[in-house]
């Protein structure tokens, strides 16, 4: 063997050389990168957990929702369905991140769908990284507020409080108010004032989303302010007449006064039912879900400062006659809804069928 084949031969081996320590240094770094990742712990992941979970309660998917537990909390849970009290909002209102885990507090807004009551909880869910999964291992939640209707108005418990207050009663809700369908406020419609129907909290407490009803549906916001005083003046005055004696006495009667500090008249709509109401995170906007005889469900958004329906009015984006157009969940800006063919329609309408967003900013409307 020459000086230059051996010369040769060792630059050859040389580089296998070199290239074999690379391909092991590569190697050893993917692999530690792989183990940093199990390692690690991402919030963000851990909060697309919860808001999962808290989509599947809304939606009543219970399967997926324990699912996303660990085992020892899954095997604890007992699943006791309430019939009636159902979610329609959540709200995450803090997010914590402490060592390897996620703290997660959450208003959830529940309302009743066969009686005015309402319940605002507050939710602590603890998130985990269960090996390479993210995992829910604790949850605790406490009552902030209830509102119900007793005798002639809606009134608020707080907390663990056994006093109550008068929110509002029938005698503070307009006489009179305008269809947002009239464009030109041309008429003032009676409010209907038999009944309280469908009732909500936004996620502070601070607002309580109202219905009244007969045949048609009056929609309201209350802003609560619980400073006020409880007592307030004199009011009424009824007359006495006893035995032959024409003298009439009048009994003065304190009427308790209420902590609704003011009422945004919303809308007045005919023929019409609420299901259900629900507010945007930062509570500007209110959504109105409601059945109308003859046609189907629907839902419509108002500004909740000014009272004024949003420039996207849904029954004249989407066929109502052969669709039900139904809320969903609320994100950051967005509304989240879908459109769903009602049963015995043979007409093809693929194109509208599905999940859609609503950007409360541009109001603008695309489908997923």
């Amino acid at each position: 063997m020459n000086k230059k084949n051996l010369i040769l031969i060792i630059v050859i081996m040389s580089f296998m050389l070199l290239l074999s320590c690379g391909s092991k240094e590569e190697g050893s770094k993917k692999e530690s990168e792989k183990n940093q990742s199990k390692s690690t712990f991402e919030i963000k992941v851990a909060e697309n957990l919860v808001k999962n979970y808290m989509n599947y309660l809304m939606n009543e998917n219970y399967d997926d929702a324990v699912k996303t537990y660990v085992a020892e909390l899954r095997d604890k849970t007992k699943m006791i369905i309430s019939k009636d009290l159902k979610i329609k909002g959540y709200n995450i209102i803090d997010v914590n991140e402490v060592g390897k885990s996620g703290v997660f507090k959450i208003r959830v807004t529940r309302t009743d769908i066969e009686r005015p009551f309402s319940v605002l909880d507050e939710y602590t869910i603890k998130v985990i990284k269960d090996i390479s999964d993210y995992k829910i291992s604790d949850i605790n939640c406490t009552s902030e507020k209830e509102a119900f209707v007793e005798e002639y108005g809606i009134r608020l418990k707080n907390k663990n409080n056994v006093e109550t207050k008068l929110i509002i009663d029938k005698s503070s809700i307009p006489e009179y108010a305008f269809a947002q369908d009239d464009s030109a406020k041309i008429n003032r419609i009676k409010v209907p004032k038999k009944s309280f129907g469908r009732i909500n909290f936004s996620y502070t407490g601070e607002k309580l989303g109202i219905t009244t009803y007969e045949k048609d549906s009056f929609i309201g916001v209350v802003t609560i302010d619980e400073s006020l005083v409880v007592q307030g003046g004199v009011s009424g005055g009824s007359s006495n007449e006893s035995g032959g004696n024409k003298n009439k006495g009048t009994q003065m009667v304190v009427r308790e006064k209420p902590i609704g500090k003011k009422i945004i008249s919303l809308d007045l709509l005919k023929d019409s039912v609420i299901d259900f109401i629900s507010f945007s995170l930062d509570e500007k906007f209110v959504m109105v879900q409601y059945n109308k005889a003859g046609s189907g469900k629907c839902i419509r958004v108002y500004n909740t400062e000014n009272g004024n329906i949003i420039p996207v009015v849904f029954e004249n984006e989407y066929p109502v006659k052969y669709v039900d157009v139904l809320f969903s969940s609320f994100d950051n800006d967005i509304l989240n809804f879908k459109v769903v063919k009602r049963k015995g329609i043979e007409e093809n309408l693929k194109n509208i069928v599905g999940k859609w967003q609503l950007d409360l900013k541009q109001f603008k409307i695309k489908k997923l």
